[in-house]
């Protein structure tokens, strides 16, 4: 088992597919030119099977993908084949904007809670923070989740300026539709 100097035993990896992403936001990825990890430099589906084992191995019995973006991968529907096979809890965060594209995928790899980064309820609004006009994706996206019974989570960056209003709107929605929303 993973302990650290404190005895307290660590069972939960999270693994980062890659620092792409489909989405701008302003205190992610600023208006300047961003400079992404070329495919040699990142770890190849065969690559993150292996470590996931080694952690395996360790007693880790959950694993959350995330990014970047994770679902920006090409490869993305491999990797959780690959990980859908060991005797564990695999667990996604995403922007939510390709759910539909891999929610077989999803679904066949038995992942049953997503994270789902929303900082705004308000198409305006994500578009201003996102400068993408992505919200009405995410939003159907979230609903088909929670349509087949995924466990969901909001996370929320409470962006200056822009979303303080609507945090009254986000626990509303958090109490009728969503298990959990982080608010950050």
């Amino acid at each position: 088992m993973l302990t650290d100097k404190f005895g307290r035993i660590h069972n939960y990896l999270r693994i980062s597919l890659t620092d792409k992403c489909n989405l701008r936001c302003n205190y992610c990825m600023p208006d300047v030119c961003s400079s992404f990890l070329t495919q040699d430099k990142i770890m190849t589906a065969q690559e993150i099977e292996h470590i996931a084992v080694e952690f395996i191995k360790l007693g880790v019995n959950k694993i959350r993908l995330t990014g970047g973006e994770p679902l920006v991968r090409n490869d993305f529907e491999d990797i959780v084949r690959r990980l859908s096979k060991y005797n564990i809890e695999l667990l996604l965060t995403t922007n939510g904007v390709l759910i539909d594209k891999y929610f077989n995928s999803i679904l066949a790899a038995g992942i049953t809670t997503v994270n789902v980064s929303l900082d705004s309820l308000n198409r305006e609004s994500f578009f201003k923070i996102t400068h993408q006009d992505k919200f009405n994706e995410v939003w159907r996206n979230i609903l088909l989740l929670l349509k087949h019974n995924f466990r969901v989570k909001l996370n929320v960056v409470a962006v200056n300026g822009v979303v303080e209003k609507e945090i009254f709107d986000f626990i509303s929605t958090h109490k009728r539709t969503f298990v959990a929303c982080s608010i950050y």
